[in-house]
């Protein structure tokens, strides 16, 4: 059983593996069929198991980053990118303009290319863009930097802080690493 409320903007959850980080993600996104409580979310109730109220994870404004990325790999960068704006334009919160995501995470020089034939780190910044151009109230982020090298996870994280600054998406972030968290 987790418990919080906060109003912060950044959350950070950190832990060992199989503490259920990612199960409290997939609960928060509603992936997690079999989760019960209650979920409350800027004021919006998400799940509430005892009122009957289970949102879909389309109607929960949620764009999220999971450990394995989940690129469509038949489609280039820009595609990808792209992919969550049909659900965007129906946000309450609105979705930054594609270009700018792209100038902040630097992708638009990778637009045309296939994802086939991107690094790790660049594959991230396709997913992290393609989560936040879905228009999302909150972004999860399960472990963007984990099996990356430490100079490259280094860079990962400052894009990391630029989206924050740049955005100012609630965020909840997981890593294993405590040292993520001091961002």
């Amino acid at each position: 059983a987790v418990r919080w409320s906060t109003a912060a903007s950044f959350l950070g959850i950190f832990g060992p593996s199989g503490a259920g980080k990612t199960t409290i993600l997939e609960t928060l996104a509603g992936l997690r069929r079999d989760a019960s409580g209650t979920i409350a979310c800027d004021g919006r109730t998400w799940l509430d198991t005892a009122a009957g109220v289970r949102l879909p994870p389309e109607e929960r404004g949620v764009g999220y980053v999971p450990q394995d990325l989940l690129l469509f790999p038949h489609r280039n960068v820009l595609a990808n990118v792209t992919a969550g704006r049909r659900r965007a334009d129906g946000a309450a919160s609105g979705a930054p303009d594609v270009r700018r995501v792209l100038q902040v995470l630097e992708l638009q020089e990778l637009c045309d290319r296939s994802v086939t034939a991107l690094s790790g780190g660049e594959k991230q910044r396709v997913a992290l863009a393609r989560a936040l151009c879905s228009g999302p109230g909150l972004l999860l982020l399960d472990e963007p930097v984990a099996g990356l090298d430490r100079p490259l996870r280094r860079r990962v994280l400052e894009y990391l802080l630029a989206v924050r600054e740049e955005f100012s998406i609630p965020t909840v972030y997981v890593s294993h690493e405590v040292a993520d968290m001091r961002m």
